[in-house]
């Protein structure tokens, strides 16, 4: 008994499944129907308001031909006015015709009488025409309007009802959508990437992505997302191709075979290469893949059997290649004995010295004018050197006049006070430098520099000058001036010559001023 009571529920829920699989059809076919009647219906309804609005241009042109009819008509009633102007006119001229028999004047009249009196009838019945005329128009005008008022209601309401059955059609639409497969979408084939291959024959390869994944039975994606195909990268090293490409290779001279490299690439005794060119070491002629050469194969003099600098050592090319070594110890103290003495002597000429070799042997150049203040004296000569793998002996030199930075403030005395505030001055300062360097071990370099910094005036306000202090008074010019005018409004400034202060001024801290005060900042540009 409780078996069959199942199966009869379970029945009745079948049955009630297929009943609502049933009303759920037969509602979405009535929802469909229903859409369908309602955009026939509004179908129709855009077709009357096409009619209403054909209509109401037809009353609009009707209206149009009424009031140019209207126009017409006071056109009219203006020539009658203007004809009863010229009627009164000639009454006017009946009183000169009194000459004129009294039966003369008696036709003129009645003939001149019953010309107006028409002229009358006819004004007054144009009047009334045209009275009716208007009337008739502004009856229409008050129709149409209202008709138009009408049709834009009826207009906006079809407008509601067409949005509707939008809605409706498009919720019918995604529901039949969401119903519907989905197949696989992938994207197009990307660019095809670089030659694997380092050198020689290789792969490229280049990929696709699934955009969409299949869903709802849709069509699956395709199994190749990657393609390749052969290409071809640079060529493979090999001996003979004129490069040191390989960890076996020591010298690469090309096809053209060439004295110091064998088939192999490898070095032969007594030669030095860079690249594709090669050198016998010893024949006093640095070139290749040598440091140095000396001019002999002798070991511990700085210059080794493979025209290579040994540990300790530097050395110095002349103009024609061939290398002198010296300690560097010895090289060190030699430029600096030589910077030092041509320094001196140079500066006895009032010039500045430029090496002009490793050894720091050198010129005297003029020294820039103090009116061309930041105007700098620069030069560097670079040593002979054909070994484009090493580095190159260098000299250099630098001169400079330049204007201080007002690092610190001063409380100096003038006439008033004891301790006053300058808040403007500045320093003229020179500022020079020689530097020069030679080749050591392991492509490296030791130099040698000198470097002297000195201020050679002060320039402060007029009021600072007082004869107490050696110091002479002066105008400064603007730039570019020469006239007399200009002479005149020239600022007036006190110039204490070698940057002598006297010893009472300080700074505000109390601090005596040295001629560190205007340097320094000078000192760091120049290290910079």
């Amino acid at each position: 008994m409780v078996n069959e009571t199942k199966q009869t529920l379970k029945r009745l829920k079948n049955e009630e499944e297929a009943a609502k699989a049933t009303f759920e059809k037969e509602k979405a076919e009535t929802n469909l129907q229903f859409a369908e009647q309602q955009e026939t219906e509004r179908r129709e309804q855009i077709e009357d308001l096409a009619v209403s609005k054909k209509a109401i241009q037809t009353m609009r042109n009707e209206t149009y031909s009424m009031s140019k009819t209207g126009k017409e008509l006071s056109s009219k009633l203006k020539r009658l006015q203007e004809e009863i102007d010229t009627q009164q006119k000639i009454c006017g001229m009946v009183a000169q015709l009194e000459g004129l028999t009294s039966k003369m004047l008696t036709r003129v009249y009645e003939r001149e009488v019953a010309k107006t009196t028409a002229a009358e009838s006819a004004f007054k019945k144009q009047s009334e025409q045209l009275n009716q005329t208007l009337q008739a128009t502004e009856t229409l005008n008050r129709v149409v309007v209202q008709q138009i008022a009408a049709h834009k209601a009826k207009a906006s309401e079809l407008t509601m009802q067409t949005n509707h059955t939008k809605h409706l059609i498009l919720a019918t639409r995604a529901k039949i959508n969401n119903l519907q497969p989905v197949d696989c979408v992938v994207s197009v084939w990307g660019e095809y990437s670089k030659c694997q291959a380092e050198c020689g024959e290789g792969k490229k390869f280049r990929t696709r992505k699934v955009l969409h994944h299949p869903d709802r039975g849709g069509a699956s994606c395709p199994k190749d997302l990657e393609q390749a195909v052969p290409c071809t990268g640079p060529p493979c090293p090999v001996c003979g191709d004129g490069i040191i490409n390989q960890a076996n290779e020591t010298c690469d001279t090309g096809k053209d075979s060439m004295s110091g490299c064998n088939d192999e690439c490898g070095l032969l005794e007594g030669w030095s290469c860079a690249g594709h060119n090669c050198d016998e070491c010893g024949n006093g002629q640095r070139k290749a893949g040598e440091q140095c050469d000396d001019g002999n194969e002798l070991d511990d003099d700085g210059c080794n059997s493979k025209c290579q600098i040994q540990e300790g050592f530097v050395c110095v090319d002349s103009a024609k290649g061939k290398s002198a070594c010296f300690s560097t110890e010895d090289y060190k103290s030699k430029a600096q004995h030589n910077l030092l003495r041509d320094i001196k002597t140079c500066s006895e000429l009032n010039q500045h010295f430029v090496p002009t070799d490793p050894l720091a042997n050198g010129e005297c150049v003029s020294r820039p004018q103090p009116e061309k203040e930041g105007t700098p004296v620069q030069k560097t000569v670079v040593s002979y050197d054909s070994d484009v793998l090493g580095l190159a002996g260098a000299a250099s030199g630098y001169y400079e006049l330049k204007a201080s930075k007002v690092s610190h403030a001063i409380l100096g005395t003038t006439a008033s006070s004891q301790h006053e505030h300058s808040i403007s001055h500045h320093a003229t300062c020179q500022i020079g430098g020689s530097t020069v360097c030679a080749n050591a071990k392991s492509l490296t370099r030791e130099c040698v520099s000198h470097s002297a910094i000195s201020c050679m005036e002060i320039v402060m306000e007029a009021k600072f000058c007082n004869g107490d202090h050696g110091v002479k008074q002066m105008r400064i010019l603007p730039a570019a001036s020469t006239g007399a005018e200009d002479i005149a409004r020239a600022s007036e400034v006190c110039v204490f010559e070698k940057c002598r202060l006297p010893e009472s001024w300080t700074t505000p801290t109390g601090i005596p001023v040295d001629n560190i005060d205007w340097c320094g900042d000078l000192a760091l540009d120049l290290l910079q």
